[in-house]
């Protein structure tokens, strides 16, 4: 009887290794750890899902690219479904959440992520045929918080997790798939209304924030629950509100 659950693992593995442009024995036996097994991949090779060329490189075969792809997605929607809406530990769930989704579910499960391109750790999510079918809708309707106008409010789609922990750190200061943001202002640094707390944060930061494009350009403090803030002093102008202090903190940095 195949091997399912542990062939999956050799699979996903392959993909990870040829990310990293990996494609020697020595490579997939130090991924796979102690635990390794000639069998698995043996059985892998007789049912075509992976080929070893005669200098010993290993990679997938067209049919072993369709359920390796599966995992990897799985995988990562995975993580960032724990990461972004559970919000616990999110690798060790991850690993078994990418054996029990069949494709329809996980399907449900990037709808309602927002279709994120990236995992938490910044690796790319391979897309399923619900971002194909909706990639028209998706690009119209998904923007990158930089793109806003200062106080307009908005609501989180995703956040990009180009740097370890900066999910988790984004998540702490309330900016989280589903909370709601604006800009307040965006030079000499930007500075950000979360949830009616402010904070001050640098272009890399807030470029990796996508938000879904509000249906009209209405100032935060209109269409959202959450005041501004009385530490913001100075005139409302086109180009949001001028904070002193924020800006003061900005150039020190």
């Amino acid at each position: 009887m195949a091997r399912h659950k542990e062939q999956d693992e050799y699979l996903e593995a392959l993909w990870v290794m040829r990310e990293k442009g990996k494609d020697s024995m020595t490579s997939l036996t130090s991924t796979i750890g102690d635990g390794f097994d000639a069998k698995i991949m043996d059985e892998l090779q007789s049912q075509d899902m992976v080929k070893v060329s005669e200098d010993g490189r290993i990679s997938l075969t067209e049919k072993g690219e369709i359920p390796a792809r599966r995992i990897i997605r799985a995988h990562r929607l995975g993580e960032r479904l724990i990461c972004d809406v559970l919000g616990g530990k999110f690798e060790a769930g991850a690993c078994e959440f990418e054996h029990m989704l069949d494709t329809g579910l996980l399907n449900s499960v990037c709808i309602l992520l927002g279709h994120p391109k990236e995992c938490p750790h910044g690796k790319p999510i391979p897309e399923g045929e619900c971002c194909r079918r909706n990639a028209k809708v998706a690009e119209s309707s998904v923007i990158p918080l930089t793109d806003l106008e200062t106080g307009v409010c908005a609501h989180i789609a995703y956040v990009n997790g180009n740097e370890n922990g900066r999910v988790q750190k984004m998540g702490v200061l309330q900016i989280r798939p589903g909370g709601k943001v604006s800009v307040i202002q965006k030079y000499p640094c930007y500075v950000l209304d979360c949830e009616g707390g402010n904070v001050a944060m640098g272009n890399e930061e807030v470029s990796s924030i996508y938000v879904w494009k509000p249906s009209g350009a209405r100032p935060c403090d209109e269409e959202c629950t959450f005041p501004l803030s009385n530490d913001l002093v100075g005139k409302k102008r086109g180009w949001g509100f001028k904070s002193r202090w924020k800006q003061r903190a900005c150039r020190r940095r």
